[in-house]
Parts: C-alpha cells; structure tokens; sequence
C-alpha cells in the first residue's frame, strides 16, 4: 500500500473518527499493546479500556478477517469470543475533544495513530473504504496474533 500521511483539521477529517474507528496494521497494533504495557496496564485491561477484536468479512474462501482495533465509546454484546463486539457504536476512544490523542506518538519507532487514520481523509484522494480493505488484507497473515490475545487475555 503506498502511503502517503495527512494531517488535517477540517470538519470532514473530524468526523471521520466520530462515527468509526481506522484500523492499524498489525505491526502498530502491537506497538499499541506494548505501548499500554509499558504505561502500566494488563492485556485484559487494554481490551476492557482502549482496544477490541474487530473483523472484516472478505470475499476469499477464507470468511472473517480479525483485526485488532481501537475500542469505539459503546461497545455492545460481544460475539464469538472476549473483546469482539458485535455492536459497535460511538466515537474512537482514542478521540477527545476533536483531537485524536495518539497523533504524533510512536512506541520504538513505530507510529501509534493507525495506518487508517494517518492516510485517509479529504486530502488523501483515496476512498475511505479502500484503504479499511487494504488493512483488512494485512491481517489475512496475521491471525496469529489475534489467536495469542484470545488465549491470554483472562475473563
């Protein structure tokens, strides 16, 4: 995927993360986790507090993609196992007061503001939709990781 960041203030670019979450690529979603870690939190609590296991329907044999996410403010029931709801509604938790408190931060070198948010928006010239397939089909090789956070995340 060819990346190209923007940073923007307008009213679009805001709302963007009021109504929906952008996804990080694998590789960020796990300088999240260690992020948090390092700031004191347990796996359980990272997914009680700031992340989920959300999924992508793909069109390949292979059905669901997992990917971990930022958590929206309401998360309803949660389906097939810990931390994947299957209600999402709200504003990205990671949203206050129309600022998302992860720009500009990296934890060892590696962007904590996803792929999603950074690229997408009214300068990029790229559908929103897209770029969420594109991720989607990152995570395709790394269920991997979802697997170890449903085995190790206690309820």
């Amino acid at each position: 995927m060819e990346v190209q960041e923007y940073s923007c203030n307008c009213e679009y670019c805001q709302r963007l993360c009021s109504f929906r979450v952008g996804w990080p690529t694998p590789e960020e979603a796990v300088a999240l986790i260690e992020y948090f870690k390092s700031q004191g939190y347990s796996l359980k609590e990272i997914f009680e507090k700031f992340l989920v296991i959300d999924y992508y329907f793909s069109d390949s044999e292979k059905g669901e993609i997992f990917i971990i996410a930022p958590r929206w403010t309401e998360c309803g029931k949660e389906l097939y196992a810990p931390f994947i709801p299957i209600m999402k509604y709200g504003s990205c938790v990671f949203k206050k007061k129309d600022r998302c408190i992860l720009h500009g931060l990296t934890y060892n070198g590696i962007p904590l503001k996803p792929l999603e948010c950074r690229v997408g928006g009214c300068k990029s010239g790229k559908k929103v939709y897209k770029v969420h397939r594109e991720i989607a089909e990152m995570w395709k090789e790394r269920q991997d990781i979802i697997g170890e956070i449903i085995k190790n995340v206690s309820v």
